[in-house]
């Protein structure tokens, strides 16, 4: 009985264990499929997550390599060299690199595939006002020491910008004394003619001419020069290289959607300095030509958008006359000494013309002629790599009042040990230029010298980006969905 009762308790024993068993094994394998759907998932959203970085990091490791070798700038071209730029070939280029990322190593557990992938932002290097080419120049030259340049530049620049303007006030004054001399001279002459004896008349008429009055007019006639040719004389050493009337600046611009992206930094007032160091390090000018380049004068092209080198080089000229000018005939008109050599020439060529009421008129039309002479001596001593001092002083001074009667023999070039050199002055020039206008300008320089390059004979700076945003919409095999949004761009 006892035994009989023991085998019946151990068979309801055993089905109990299996009864728990079977519970158990229901329970862990729900636990472990849970797991492995779970790892699934999270598998999934990984994978989502590193191929589109993948995808992302390859497209911007496909930066122009030209214009990062000589400009120092990250930007992805959207032709691809192929001539024919298109955010679209950047979106493929996405796709490519994000599918294979997605197919490859793990897709028998995760079952992905890319079902759509669009770019829905884009910052091309033209947009806002160049923001993208500006902030990497900033970038890149931050890491220079120029906080002494910087400094000189934005102190002096009051100066620069008063001499400008002054520049036109003292050309217009010289012009007015000029004609007021003339007339003043005409009536003296009409005064003579009644006063005086006809052989009195010609022997003060002829002295006159073999002095001052012959000197004025023969700067009359060396002003009516082409400016170049005043400075230079022979003109046969200048570029005439023509500038590629196919940039940026002179067609339509192809703009994006401005995207901002999160790595993007706010700089101080010394970013434009900074800017236009970096033109300074990347550009040739007239003393420093750049032979690898398109036009050799690039920083004059940025400064005037002149159609040649020469053409160039003549604005240039121009605006350094009008700040020579005005600097020098602010000093001349106070230095005592060199007035009264003036005064004292005007004085005998009133008397020897029997007309000391024009010794004022003389006097004001010689001082104007002098400074106009020093002018040209200092372009052409910046030409020639030396030094001009922005305001001069008694022994900085380099021409002599006698000068104007052969002007063309007295610019001989040839400054001080102190002053500011011709790439200085140009910096100065650049710090007041427009900041959009060089921009520009800058991005033509650009366009023209990649494109001698061997495959960027259509290059285009404004079809270059630096950073993007994309949607990609990603599906498993197992029934999941992922939506991935990124923007990204260089650091």
């Amino acid at each position: 009985m006892n035994d009989r009762r023991k085998t019946v308790m151990n068979q309801y024993s055993d089905g109990y264990m299996t009864v728990f068993l079977a519970l158990s094994l229901a329970v862990l394998l729900s636990l472990i499929l849970a797991l492995v759907e779970g790892a699934r998932v999270n598998a999934v959203r990984m994978r989502t997550e590193t191929a589109g970085n993948t995808a992302v990091r390859s497209v911007l490791g496909e930066f122009h390599q030209e214009l990062l070798r000589q400009y120092d700038l990250y930007f992805i071209d959207a032709s691809y060299g192929t001539g024919s730029a298109s955010v679209e070939q950047v979106q493929q280029h996405l796709q490519t690199y994000m599918s294979r990322n997605l197919e490859s190593g793990g897709a028998d557990f995760t079952g992905l595939s890319l079902e759509s992938l669009t770019v829905d932002e884009t910052r091309f290097a033209a947009d806002d006002k160049a923001k993208a080419l500006r902030e990497q120049v900033y970038a890149y030259m931050s890491a220079d020491p120029a906080g002494g340049v910087l400094s000189q530049v934005l102190t002096d620049v009051d100066i620069w910008q008063g001499l400008l303007d002054d520049g036109s006030v003292w050309e217009e004054q010289r012009r007015e004394a000029r004609q007021n001399l003339r007339e003043q001279m005409e009536t003296a002459k009409e005064k003579a003619r009644e006063d005086y004896t006809s052989e009195e008349r010609h022997e003060a008429e002829e002295e006159g001419d073999n002095t001052a009055e012959e000197g004025i007019r023969e700067m009359d006639r060396f002003q009516l020069l082409p400016i170049l040719r005043q400075v230079f004389g022979d003109l046969s050493g200048i570029s005439g290289e023509p500038a590629d009337h196919g940039v940026i600046s002179k067609r339509g611009i192809h703009y994006g959607n401005a995207l901002q992206p999160a790595n993007s930094h706010g700089y101080p007032r010394a970013d434009e300095a900074l800017f236009d160091l970096y033109i300074g390090e990347k550009c040739g000018c007239y003393t420093l030509p750049l032979e690898k380049g398109r036009m050799k004068y690039q920083t004059e092209y940025i400064l005037t958008g002149a159609e040649s080198d020469a053409k160039c080089l003549e604005k240039i000229a121009e605006r350094l006359l009008l700040i020579r000018e005005a600097a020098n005939c602010s000093y001349l008109f106070t230095d005592q000494s060199r007035m009264g050599e003036a005064e004292f020439l005007a004085a005998i060529v009133s008397l020897v013309l029997l007309s000391p009421e024009l010794k004022d008129a003389i006097k004001i039309a010689l001082l104007f002629a002098w400074a106009y002479l020093e002018s040209i001596h200092d372009l052409r001593t910046l030409f020639e790599g030396g030094r001009v001092p922005l305001m001069k002083s008694s022994g900085t001074w380099q021409t002599s009042l006698l000068g104007i009667l052969t002007p063309e023999t007295a610019v001989r070039g040839g400054g001080t040990q102190t002053g500011l050199l011709y790439t200085e002055y140009l910096q100065a020039l650049l710090y007041l230029e427009g900041q959009s206008v060089k921009s520009l300008r800058t991005m033509d320089i650009m366009e023209m010298d990649i494109r001698k390059t061997d495959g960027n004979r259509n290059f285009c700076m404004d079809w270059c980006l630096d950073a993007f945003s994309m949607t990609a919409a990603v599906k498993s095999r197992f029934g999941y969905e992922f939506t991935l949004t990124k923007s990204e761009g260089y650091d």
